[in-house]
Order: structure tokens, then C-alpha cells, then sequence
């Protein structure tokens, strides 16, 4: 019974990952690519699948679980990044997907998500449904998130409520004069937050962007390396642990066989 739960739980995740990877897929590509990207993607996703089941009967449950929910959520998130304007080539497609399932794996396989649940994360995004599997992915780690639309809401929240760190989605937040006011409160409250948004960076010089901030990122797994650091209550040489950890185990995954 427990083999058959078991195999039923592996059948699940690789539907899900082949939902992700079927969001690289345009309406005009042909249907032979997403069958082929399946069919070139079949060791690489075994392998995914059996490693964020942790390997063994005991890690199924909770736990193992919703870092495989986490993962197909991440790779969704990675893969909505932008490709050439001239269309993504079939090798650029299977390139990107590979790196996103691994980088996924790797990075649910060191975060400890008994640490995580319970902490509480405020998300302020004029526009959050772009940003949704993100969301979906820390919630699925067992973090409690909140989202605000606007600085304005995200003040109210958090004279009312404490959160372990807030995210801010820049594109129509921080330039203006309420965005301001919102990082001043939470420098001055301690809050921990974490400016995330590509946009933010192609508009602003280095020297604009937020000293204040936890981290500052438009990157997919240091945003989750971020946040998961921020609730910890992880800063300096402790927050670069995870960075750390995760850097070292890509590095082997990825380092040729001889």
C-alpha cells in the first residue's frame, strides 16, 4: 500500500513538472517540441523526481512533499524570465529548462522547512498575479503571506501586524513618495525587506538602489534564499550559509563525469 502511494506521488510530481515545462511552449511552436522536450528531459526529471522524494519511504509526507510542490512552483517562476525577442531556440529551450529543474531541486533540498512555517512574509505588488508562483511556492513551504497592493496598504498592515520580512515588488512602489515612507518605517521598525523585480534594475543606477534593503535581487532562487535567510533571522556570515551550501551542491551536480 504504501509502495503504491508511494509510486502514485512520483506520477503526480512528473505531471507537474511537465506542466511547467509546458509554459515554455508558445501557441505557434509545434507540438512535436513539448514532446520532444519530455521525451529529452525523461533522465533529468527521474532524477529530480527522486531526489525531492529524499530518496527513501520515510521522507514521504508532509515535508517531502511540499518541497515537491515548492519545486514545480519554482521552476515555473524561473522559466517566465525573458528569453531573446526573436523566439528561444529548441536548445535554449531544453537549456533553460534543465538548469531551472536542477537549480529547484537543489535549492528545496537544503531548505528547512520545520524552520519555515509559521513565518510570515508581507507581499507589496501593484500587479501580483505576474508574480504568483513565487507566492505559491512559499506558501507551499509553509510560510503565511500577506498581499498588499499598494505602500499605503502595506503601512496599515504592518502598524497593526509584525511580519518576519516584506517583499516589494518595485515597478510602481518605491518611485514614489509613499515607497519612500514605506522603507523609512520599516528601517526604522527593523523589518528585514527584499526588493525583487528585474524591472526595477534596467531603470536605476547602482547607487539608487535601496542600502537598506536585506537583499536586492531579480533572481529567482536568491529571492528564496533571501526570504528564507530574512524570517531565520540569518544576517552576515550566517545568511551566506544557505548561499553557500546551495552554490556547493550545484557545483557538484554540475561538474562534468570523467
Amino acid at each position: 500500500m504504501l509502495e503504491r502511494s508511494l509510486e502514485t506521488f512520483m506520477v503526480e510530481s512528473f505531471v507537474k513538472v511537465s506542466g511547467a515545462l509546458a509554459t515554455l511552449i508558445t501557441s505557434s511552436a509545434w507540438p512535436l517540441v513539448a514532446v520532444w522536450l519530455i521525451w529529452k528531459f525523461a533522465p533529468v526529471i527521474r532524477d529530480f523526481l527522486a531526489n525531492i522524494s529524499e530518496g527513501s519511504v520515510k521522507a514521504f509526507g508532509v515535508e517531502a512533499t511540499a518541497k515537491r510542490n515548492a519545486a514545480v512552483e519554482i521552476v515555473k517562476a524561473d522559466l517566465k524570465a525573458e528569453l531573446p525577442s526573436n523566439g528561444p531556440s529548441n536548445f535554449q529551450l531544453i537549456q533553460r529548462a534543465e538548469n531551472s529543474i536542477r537549480s529547484a531541486d537543489l535549492l528545496t533540498s537544503i531548505l528547512p522547512v520545520k524552520e519555515l512555517r509559521g513565518k510570515s512574509v508581507l507581499w507589496v505588488d501593484d500587479e501580483p498575479e505576474i508574480n504568483s508562483s513565487e507566492r505559491r511556492a512559499l506558501t507551499e513551504l509553509g510560510l503565511k503571506l500577506d498581499i498588499e497592493t499598494d505602500a499605503e496598504g502595506a503601512m496599515n498592515e504592518i502598524a497593526h501586524k509584525r511580519y518576519d520580512v516584506i517583499v516589494i515588488v518595485p515597478r510602481n512602489i518605491l518611485d514614489r513618495p509613499e515607497g519612500e515612507l514605506l522603507t523609512k518605517r520599516l528601517r526604522a521598525s527593523q523589518t528585514p525587506y527584499i526588493i525583487y523585480g528585474a524591472q526595477y534594475f534596467s531603470d536605476k543606477e547602482n547607487q539608487k538602489v535601496d542600502p537598506g534593503a536585506y537583499a536586492v535581487t531579480s533572481d529567482v532562487t536568491n529571492l528564496f534564499l533571501s526570504v528564507t535567510g530574512a524570517v531565520r533571522g540569518m544576517y552576515s556570515s550566517d545568511a551566506m550559509q544557505d548561499y553557500v551550501h546551495y552554490f556547493t551542491r550545484l557545483r557538484e551536480a554540475t561538474r562534468p563525469t570523467e
